[in-house]
């Protein structure tokens, strides 16, 4: 068929994979056919780099699949990035990359050329870029939110958008390149709206909205360029109160209610300094990973937020 519809994919562990390689690989090349209004939640996706694996992305939605949802997901160790995906091409909604825990990609750590909302992700030492989008043929990079996502990368750029052609905001984020760029873009980049971001790094075809004084070891309990784990990326110094209320997700990578706690990355500020679930290679407790989800009969019109 061509058509997939309000399919969830759920508590699955997938590693050591061979041949392309891919976790999930939903949808068709060139829009033959196209998964929507479909949850990809709480599963444990590792080790996708073995001599066999020619590819080995975590999760890819192809290009025309659309109104999708990529919450609460482990990822890390895969050749390509841990997380693809290309554009609706018109078809319907954005699709939704919120809450997922992302290491040690072989490329970029999320890769969304276009029409995504993309929220409290955590994404460490990627090869690639923290957040990336590439302008393959017959895809405008484009119609992209990148909001309140924490990003740490010491090897290369932790946003890297090339060939923009379509609106994209950058707001809220905590961006530490150790060394590159914080942001760059190329094409129209007059395009690219950037507010309230706070870290370290440079940028590259952009200005404005952004506050490179961030200091890693002060302004998280406990964050590091290792990109390895444990570390503790609950906000401190810099990040707290830095957010445009106006931009900010209404909860953080944690599913905890932001309220009025105006805080850049992808947590809210905690009184006693500690995550609800602390990051480690596992599957992710969240009790927010169906909420207001799929078994309700809620569909992911009311999810864009």
């Amino acid at each position: 068929g061509s058509d997939y519809a309000r399919l969830t994919f759920m508590h699955n562990e997938i590693d050591h994979t061979g041949d392309t390689g891919e976790g999930f690989y939903l949808g068709c090349e060139a829009d033959g056919c196209r998964m929507h209004d479909s949850l990809v939640a709480g599963n444990y996706i590792h080790d996708l780099t073995g001599p066999a694996v020619s590819q080995g992305d975590g999760i890819e939605i192809k290009f025309g699949s659309y109104a999708n949802v990529v919450r609460d997901n482990v990822i890390h160790d895969t050749a390509y990035p841990a997380i693809t995906l290309y554009g609706v091409n018109g078809h319907g909604a954005r699709n939704i990359i919120e809450r997922n825990l992302v290491w040690n990609s072989g490329n970029n750590g999320i890769q969304a050329d276009a029409d995504a909302i993309i929220r409290n992700n955590i994404v460490l030492s990627s090869a690639a870029a923290g957040i990336g989008a590439n302008a393959p043929p017959g895809i405008t990079p484009g119609n992209l939110d990148i909001i309140n996502n924490t990003l740490i990368n010491a090897q290369y750029d932790t946003i890297h958008l090339s060939g923009v052609g379509a609106a994209i905001l950058i707001a809220n984020n905590a961006l530490y390149a150790n060394g590159h760029n914080a942001v760059f873009a190329s094409g129209a980049t007059n395009l690219v709206t950037l507010s309230h971001n706070v870290g370290s790094g440079s940028l590259s075809g952009v200005s404005g909205g952004f506050d490179a004084s961030g200091d890693i070891a002060a302004d998280f309990v406990a964050g590091s360029y290792s990109g390895t784990l444990p570390q503790n990326l609950i906000p401190k110094l810099r990040l707290l109160g830095s957010a445009d209320a106006s931009q900010l997700a209404s909860d953080d990578f944690d599913g905890v209610v932001r309220g009025t706690s105006l805080d850049a990355g992808a947590y809210r500020a905690r009184a006693n300094h500690l995550p609800s679930w602390i990051l480690q290679a596992t599957f992710k407790q969240s009790p927010t990973i169906f909420a207001n989800g799929f078994e309700s009969g809620i569909g992911v019109a009311q999810l864009q937020r």
